[in-house]
């Protein structure tokens, strides 16, 4: 645990690349895979203040637990810049393997390819890390991202979150995001996110989720922060 201290100290002290919109790498995700599991989620995240005060984006997924340790999906994001329309952003898939156990930490690694719709397609590789221990689970994503257009660098980026289950039906967390630059460029002088989030069991496979994260350092920027909804229904 105390190298995970150390770990986290070291990701809010790194500036990183400034948190120009809302996407896909805001989330941490589980290195757990429930076999047979099909999960539907919707996510709406929206910046408020600042220059970008309005932009959002708008994502559907769906996962299904292949077996106890491959998870595969699909997924579709559509951006709204203020003052346009909202558009279709990419279309992709993606694949987690949990490769097991180390100590008291479950490890897995993550792949998506998303195909842009106006834009160019991009990959993604994480390193996922989370250890469960009664009500707390802690959940590390350190991630890797690259446009697959002429030029363009290894963007390099984490995601992060710890969550208490504090009743049967209620789970209070603090969550955070944000860049450490490039293959080409480490540490620039950027920002990051963090914030609380609650989420709320609804009955039987269907939860919601309610956030808010407050842009850090440079970040600030472009906005003050990032509203964020969810719902979830498990099959």
């Amino acid at each position: 645990m105390r190298w995970l201290c150390l770990v986290l100290f070291g990701l809010v002290a790194l500036p990183g690349a400034a948190l120009a919109s809302p996407g896909r790498g805001d989330d941490a995700d589980s290195a757990t895979v429930d076999a047979r599991e099909l999960a539907v989620s919707l996510s709406y995240h929206r910046l408020s203040g600042g220059p970008d005060d309005g932009d959002d984006l708008l994502q559907t997924a769906a996962t299904f637990g292949a077996n106890d340790s491959l998870r595969l999906g699909l997924q579709a994001s559509f951006e709204h810049a203020s003052g346009g329309p909202r558009t279709a952003e990419t279309v992709g898939f993606e694949v987690l393997y949990e490769v097991g156990k180390a100590g008291p930490f479950n490890l897995a690694v993550y792949g998506t390819y998303d195909i842009g719709i106006e834009r160019p397609d991009s990959i993604e590789a994480r390193i996922i890390v989370q250890h469960q221990s009664g009500p707390i689970d802690f959940r590390l994503n350190l991630i890797g991202k690259k446009d697959l257009a002429a030029g363009s660098s290894v963007e390099l980026g984490y995601a992060v979150a710890a969550d208490v289950q504090v009743t049967p039906r209620l789970q209070l967390g603090i969550h955070g995001f944000g860049e450490f630059g490039s293959i080409n460029g480490l540490l620039p002088n950027g920002g990051h996110a963090f914030g609380p989030v609650v989420k709320f069991d609804l009955g039987g496979p269907v939860s919601a989720s309610l956030g808010y994260l407050f842009a850090v350092g440079a970040a600030r920027q472009d906005t003050d922060g990032q509203l964020r909804l969810g719902l979830e229904i498990g099959l």
